[in-house]
């Protein structure tokens, strides 16, 4: 018992390296309230930034990038934007454009901003798991089993919903925080032809190549992503329902059509 006691442990100090480490090297809709179209006025991309607000964004003083939203950046990229769209600055509250904006970046914005709503509240759901897990009543497999009845339960649907809306249209790195969603035994262990579309989706990908998310060897060789034995849980017809899925981009079909959460035993510790 008090072996397998510190295996767990062990595991959850090497998933709290992995999940800290992609933290480290951070630096869909229209608003119903506000008469503005993210899709007519793009949010621009780090790389299209002029030298004066590229400067501002990152090099502003009392910096907080390890808090929610990465802190003070995503409130500088919005009063980017509004200096880039002066109109958008004369709509609504800024607390209804601030939403707004986020509602934007969510359904819009490339993937360095979109990490800002994503890995750093991935982070703290996991925190919060092992910190707190009676907290939380529900499961997440890929669909949710349970009810949400507490706060905690709530924050867990709110993170994921908006992950998978990210990794839906396509986002590498919504794609790669669905990954790091699964982990918590009993809560968010990804069913199999889940982790396999998004493996097979990120396979060929610089995003992936340069992080080395699917090399077993590294860091990420703990996830259940990289089990050699998680392609053999697929049915031959499931795994070509999953193949075509991939060459679609359509996650949806995936988390519409995912079975019940299930046996976790063919995992690799």
């Amino acid at each position: 018992m008090k072996g397998d006691e510190n295996l767990s442990v062990s595991r959850l100090l090497r998933f709290a390296a992995v999940l800290l480490s992609v933290l480290s090297g951070l630096a869909s809709t229209v608003h119903a309230e506000l008469a503005w179209s993210f899709a007519d006025h793009p949010i621009p991309a780090l790389h299209d930034l002029d030298d004066e607000t590229m400067l501002y964004v990152f090099l502003s003083p009392e910096d907080s990038n390890m808090v929610l939203d990465c802190g003070d950046y995503f409130g500088r990229y919005l009063t980017a934007y509004e200096r880039y769209y002066p109109e958008f600055a004369r709509q609504g509250t800024p607390e209804e454009r601030d939403q707004a904006f986020r509602a934007g970046v969510e359904a819009y914005g490339d993937d360095y901003l979109v990490t800002c709503l994503t890995s750093p509240y991935v982070l703290k759901l996991h925190k919060d798991i092992w910190a707190t897990p009676l907290r939380f009543t529900v499961r997440y497999c890929g669909r949710f089993e349970g009810e949400p009845v507490t706060d905690a339960d709530r924050y867990m649907v709110e993170t994921i919903r908006r992950v998978e809306r990210i990794a839906a249209r396509g986002s590498e790195e919504g794609l790669f925080n669905m990954i790091l969603l699964d982990g918590e035994p009993d809560r968010t262990e990804l069913n199999p032809d889940l982790l396999y579309f998004l493996k097979k989706s990120l396979i060929d990908t610089d995003f992936a190549r340069q992080r080395m998310i699917l090399d077993p060897g590294s860091r990420f060789g703990i996830l259940a992503i990289n089990s050699p034995d998680l392609e053999a849980q697929l049915t031959p017809k499931r795994k070509a329902f999953i193949d075509a899925a991939v060459k679609r981009g359509d996650l949806r079909a995936v988390l519409d059509t995912t079975g019940p959460c299930g046996d976790t035993a063919w995992r690799a510790e």
